[in-house]
């Protein structure tokens, strides 16, 4: 005889979401593109001594960080999101931060200077100073271009 695996919703067998709606998204994952996009730009990371926001998002609240990335798209209350191929952390700003900290985080390729916080579970980078890597690379660019001319 045939045996229906059938189970029915029942205090031996709860249900796990009561509708669609309830399943959560999927995360988002970081994207390698973003480590392309980077790349034009190793030798200033390097100097500046900016480490992987996956080795940012394992470190003990209350560190300085000086991170690259590319921003996304805001979620909930953070700033934006940096993303650099290895993770993607939520970026926040102080209540008082001033209107020139708050017009440099829209630049689409940053490096950011923070510090390390948890908020509700997640590592978060609390933004002290940001600029625009695409600027810096083209002003250390000309800057390495000058000193080879003058030799």
């Amino acid at each position: 005889m045939v045996q229906r695996l059938t189970r029915r919703a029942s205090p031996e067998h709860p249900v796990l979401f009561a509708s669609e709606a309830d399943i959560p998204p999927a995360p988002v994952l970081p994207d390698p593109d973003a480590a392309d996009e980077l790349d034009p730009y190793r030798a200033l990371l390097d100097e500046v001594e900016a480490i992987a926001l996956a080795a940012a998002a394992e470190a003990p609240s209350g560190r300085e960080v000086v991170v690259a990335g590319r921003r996304e798209a805001t979620v909930d209350d953070a700033a934006a999101i940096l993303d650099d191929g290895t993770a993607r952390v939520p970026l926040v700003l102080a209540s008082a931060a001033s209107a020139a900290l708050r017009e440099s985080l829209r630049a689409r390729v940053l490096l950011v200077s923070a510090t390390t916080s948890r908020a509700d579970g997640t590592t978060v980078l609390r933004v002290s100073a940001a600029h625009d890597l695409r600027r810096l690379g083209a002003e250390r660019e000309a800057l390495v271009r000058a000193a080879g001319a003058r030799r």
